[in-house]
């Protein structure tokens, strides 16, 4: 089966992530490419406080939803791997569904 252009462009993007140093700050579409997310999960987890740690460079008394975030790639890194899971079940007991 043969890849579509979009794909491609895709996976060039997320292995250009991947060679970024850790150091980087990645905005929330590229930090949601590098996790092959979508930028509203990663903002639905920023509301429950479940998602990867990120730093919002607003001021006291600052205004409005839609301030700047910038992930770490490390902190994108360490939070993955702090959520791996071997099975289905696992990861239902990790969701509270069981």
């Amino acid at each position: 089966m043969a890849m579509t252009e979009e794909t491609l462009v895709k996976l060039d993007l997320v292995d250009k992530l991947h060679s970024l140093p850790d150091t980087a700050l990645l905005t929330t579409e590229l930090a949601a490419a590098f996790l092959s997310s979508s930028v509203t999960s990663l903002e639905r987890m920023r509301v429950k406080g479940s998602g990867p740690t990120y730093s919002q460079g607003c001021t006291h008394g600052a205004r409005g939803t839609n301030q700047k975030c910038l992930y770490k790639k490390s902190d994108l890194l360490a939070w993955n791997d702090a959520n791996k899971v071997t099975s289905s079940r696992m990861a239902a007991v990790r969701k509270g569904q069981t």
